[in-house]
């Protein structure tokens, strides 16, 4: 099984669509950051523009936590179909090379084939999480330094530095469960579509 995995493995990361994924990713996290580097200050001020008329705020609110905020939202949106191009592409391109039928003439138990390819999505997609997060986290906290988080959910929420750090670690956290699924999702779709058709 240990073989059948790292095999998996060796396939993901041979496939060149990983890279260009991948590569995809930390463009859009750079993309923000950028953005909130040059732009940033001026858009919060002129959100805040009535705000600032009635309380006082010290310091900036064009912080780390703030742009970690930005960098899990914008990434929601991509993230999911990023993964599942590559977690499928490692089933269709096998189909589509007909590397699949030799791999299944092999002495290889095929429900030990298909859980290893379930292993290694699973596992693939909680470590490109954890990256995501990382990257996001020493980035915005390097760049923008630390600070009170500042968000609009129904109402102006304010978060103090350390329950902002909190909120957002633990959103990384329960975002790779709902990540894995679309991988698994879109493995099992591709398992599915790939089955060989009977004729009778």
């Amino acid at each position: 099984m240990l073989a059948l995995i790292s095999t998996e493995f060796y396939k993901l990361f041979k496939q060149s669509k990983t890279y260009y994924a991948l590569a995809a990713l930390f463009i859009i996290e750079a993309v923000v950051l950028v953005s909130a580097y040059f732009q940033g200050t001026n858009i919060i001020d002129i959100l805040l523009d009535n705000l600032k008329q009635t309380f006082y705020f010290e310091g900036t609110l064009l912080n780390g936590n703030l742009l970690v905020y930005l960098i899990l939202n914008t990434l929601w949106f991509h993230l999911p179909l990023i993964l599942m191009i590559i977690v499928s592409g490692t089933l269709t391109s096998e189909y589509k090379d007909r590397t699949l039928q030799a791999v299944m003439l092999q002495p290889i138990s095929k429900w030990k084939f298909i859980a290893s390819k379930y292993i290694v999505s699973i596992i693939f997609t909680i470590i490109v999480v954890f990256f995501v997060a990382l990257s996001a986290f020493v980035l915005s906290y390097s760049i923008f330094g630390t600070g009170d988080l500042i968000v609009y959910l129904n109402a102006l929420n304010f978060f103090e530095q350390a329950d902002a750090f909190y909120r957002l670690k633990w959103a990384f956290v329960s975002g790779a469960f709902s990540m894995v699924f679309f991988s698994v999702a879109s493995l099992t779709i591709a398992v599915f579509l790939r089955r060989p058709r009977k004729h009778g």
